[in-house]
Protein backbone atom coordinates (compact mmCIF):
# COMPACT_ATOMS: atom_id res chain seq x y z
CA UNK A 1 0.00 0.00 0.00
CA UNK A 2 1.38 3.76 -0.93
CA UNK A 3 1.80 5.93 1.74
CA UNK A 4 -0.91 8.61 1.49
CA UNK A 5 0.00 11.83 -0.19
CA UNK A 6 0.38 15.14 2.57
CA UNK A 7 -2.09 17.85 1.36
CA UNK A 8 -0.61 21.49 2.10
CA UNK A 9 -0.01 24.47 1.35
CA UNK A 10 -1.86 27.51 0.52
CA UNK A 11 -5.35 26.93 -0.16
CA UNK A 12 -7.71 28.56 -2.43
CA UNK A 13 -11.56 27.70 -2.78
CA UNK A 14 -12.62 27.36 -6.58
CA UNK A 15 -15.64 26.13 -7.82
CA UNK A 16 -15.98 22.77 -9.15
CA UNK A 17 -19.15 21.52 -11.33
CA UNK A 18 -18.79 17.68 -10.32
CA UNK A 19 -19.81 18.79 -6.47
CA UNK A 20 -22.27 20.33 -4.23
CA UNK A 21 -20.03 23.35 -3.37
CA UNK A 22 -16.19 24.90 -3.64
CA UNK A 23 -13.66 22.60 -3.94
CA UNK A 24 -10.59 23.55 -1.78
CA UNK A 25 -6.88 23.78 -3.83
CA UNK A 26 -3.62 23.39 -2.74
CA UNK A 27 -0.22 22.29 -3.33
CA UNK A 28 1.49 19.37 -1.24
CA UNK A 29 4.78 21.30 -0.54
CA UNK A 30 4.10 22.89 2.57
CA UNK A 31 2.57 22.13 5.91
CA UNK A 32 -0.80 21.36 6.47
CA UNK A 33 -1.99 24.63 7.95
CA UNK A 34 -5.02 25.07 10.99
CA UNK A 35 -6.33 27.12 8.77
CA UNK A 36 -6.23 24.40 5.85
CA UNK A 37 -7.25 21.46 8.07
CA UNK A 38 -10.20 23.43 9.20
CA UNK A 39 -11.04 24.38 5.68
CA UNK A 40 -11.35 20.67 4.85
CA UNK A 41 -12.78 20.03 7.63
CA UNK A 42 -15.81 22.41 7.39
CA UNK A 43 -16.11 21.06 3.29
CA UNK A 44 -16.21 17.55 4.54
CA UNK A 45 -18.90 18.02 7.05
CA UNK A 46 -21.19 20.50 4.45
CA UNK A 47 -20.48 18.22 1.48
CA UNK A 48 -21.90 15.26 3.82
CA UNK A 49 -18.76 12.90 3.74
CA UNK A 50 -18.47 12.39 7.45
CA UNK A 51 -21.69 10.88 7.70
CA UNK A 52 -20.19 8.63 4.76
CA UNK A 53 -17.06 7.99 6.24
CA UNK A 54 -18.48 7.27 9.65
CA UNK A 55 -21.39 5.09 7.95
CA UNK A 56 -18.59 2.91 5.64
CA UNK A 57 -16.80 2.56 8.84
CA UNK A 58 -19.43 1.37 10.89
CA UNK A 59 -20.59 -1.50 8.14
CA UNK A 60 -17.20 -2.75 7.88
CA UNK A 61 -16.88 -3.29 12.00
CA UNK A 62 -20.26 -4.62 11.51
CA UNK A 63 -18.73 -7.24 9.03
CA UNK A 64 -16.16 -8.15 10.16
CA UNK A 65 -17.54 -9.24 13.61
CA UNK A 66 -14.90 -6.82 15.73
CA UNK A 67 -18.66 -5.26 17.76
CA UNK A 68 -19.53 -8.89 18.98
CA UNK A 69 -15.65 -9.26 19.81
CA UNK A 70 -15.62 -6.53 21.85
CA UNK A 71 -19.02 -7.14 23.49
CA UNK A 72 -17.36 -10.46 24.45
CA UNK A 73 -14.27 -8.96 25.65
CA UNK A 74 -16.03 -6.66 27.79
CA UNK A 75 -18.20 -9.49 29.66
CA UNK A 76 -14.83 -11.23 29.59
CA UNK A 77 -13.59 -8.78 31.69
CA UNK A 78 -16.66 -7.67 33.63
CA UNK A 79 -16.98 -11.00 35.04
CA UNK A 80 -13.50 -11.75 35.73
CA UNK A 81 -13.32 -8.62 37.65
CA UNK A 82 -10.73 -7.26 35.77
CA UNK A 83 -12.39 -3.56 34.79
CA UNK A 84 -14.87 -2.57 37.48
CA UNK A 85 -16.03 1.07 36.19
CA UNK A 86 -17.14 1.23 32.71
CA UNK A 87 -14.20 3.82 32.17
CA UNK A 88 -11.87 1.42 33.39
CA UNK A 89 -13.33 -0.48 30.72
CA UNK A 90 -12.99 1.54 27.93
CA UNK A 91 -9.40 2.21 28.62
CA UNK A 92 -8.94 -1.78 28.75
CA UNK A 93 -10.40 -2.16 25.31
CA UNK A 94 -8.56 0.76 23.46
CA UNK A 95 -4.97 -0.51 25.10
CA UNK A 96 -6.16 -3.84 22.99
CA UNK A 97 -7.48 -1.91 19.92
CA UNK A 98 -3.90 -0.02 19.79
CA UNK A 99 -1.75 -2.98 20.77
CA UNK A 100 -3.64 -4.56 17.76
CA UNK A 101 -3.28 -7.90 18.48
CA UNK A 102 -5.74 -9.06 20.92
CA UNK A 103 -9.77 -9.74 20.29
CA UNK A 104 -10.38 -5.95 19.92
CA UNK A 105 -7.71 -5.88 16.86
CA UNK A 106 -9.62 -3.83 14.04
CA UNK A 107 -9.55 -5.83 11.16
CA UNK A 108 -7.00 -4.60 7.87
CA UNK A 109 -9.60 -4.91 5.58
CA UNK A 110 -11.51 -2.55 7.36
CA UNK A 111 -8.52 -0.54 7.65
CA UNK A 112 -7.95 -0.48 4.06
CA UNK A 113 -11.84 0.72 3.34
CA UNK A 114 -11.92 3.41 5.60
CA UNK A 115 -8.65 4.92 4.07
CA UNK A 116 -10.77 4.23 0.84
CA UNK A 117 -13.81 6.28 1.72
CA UNK A 118 -11.64 8.90 3.54
CA UNK A 119 -9.67 9.33 0.07
CA UNK A 120 -12.79 9.11 -1.42
CA UNK A 121 -13.95 11.93 0.72
CA UNK A 122 -10.89 14.02 0.72
CA UNK A 123 -10.93 13.59 -3.55
CA UNK A 124 -14.47 14.93 -3.27
CA UNK A 125 -13.69 18.50 -2.05
CA UNK A 126 -9.65 19.11 -1.88
CA UNK A 127 -7.42 19.30 -5.76
CA UNK A 128 -3.67 18.86 -4.51
CA UNK A 129 -1.92 20.78 -7.58
CA UNK A 130 1.94 20.19 -8.28
CA UNK A 131 3.61 22.90 -8.69
CA UNK A 132 6.85 22.89 -10.63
Amino acid sequence: MAPPTAISGPASKSTNKGHAGPKITTTASAPLTPQLRSDINAALIAGGHVEKIQSQLLASLQASGWQENVRALCLEMLRAGEARSQTALMRRVREDVRAGDGRAKVADSVIDDGIAVVREALAAVVVVEDIA
